[in-house]
C-alpha cells in the first residue's frame, strides 16, 4: 500500500477527505425534538383554527312553478332518451343503407 503522498491517486484523496471530516458541512440537518414538538403544536393550533371558521349555511334554491321538470323527471329519463335516440338513428341509417344498396 503506498504511503508516499506522490503515489496517491484521486480516489485515495477523496476517500481520505471523506473519512477525515474535511468533506464540508452537512446539506440537511435533522430538526431537534424540541423543534419538531413546536412545529407539531403550531400545526395543531392552525388545524383547530381552521375547523372553527365555517361558512354560513346555504339557502335552498327557490321553488319553481314547473316542478315536474325541475323535480327531475327530465333528468331521470334523460339517459334513456339518449339511448333510444341513438338506437333510432342506427335503425334509420341501416334502413337507408339497405334501401340505397337495393336500388
Amino acid at each position: 500500500m503506498p504511503t508516499d503522498p506522490a503515489d496517491e491517486d484521486e480516489f485515495d484523496r477523496q476517500l481520505r477527505a471523506l473519512t477525515g471530516g474535511a468533506a464540508g458541512q452537512a446539506r440537511y440537518t435533522e430538526p431537534s425534538a424540541a423543534e419538531r414538538a413546536r412545529r407539531a403544536e403550531r400545526r395543531a393550533r392552525q388545524a383547530r383554527q381552521a375547523r372553527r371558521v365555517t361558512r354560513p349555511p346555504r339557502r335552498p334554491p327557490p321553488a319553481r312553478r314547473w316542478s315536474v321538470w325541475a323535480g327531475g323527471a327530465l333528468r331521470r329519463y334523460q339517459s334513456w332518451v339518449v339511448v333510444l335516440l341513438i338506437l333510432a338513428a342506427l335503425v334509420a341509417i341501416s334502413i337507408g343503407l339497405g334501401f340505397l344498396s337495393s336500388h
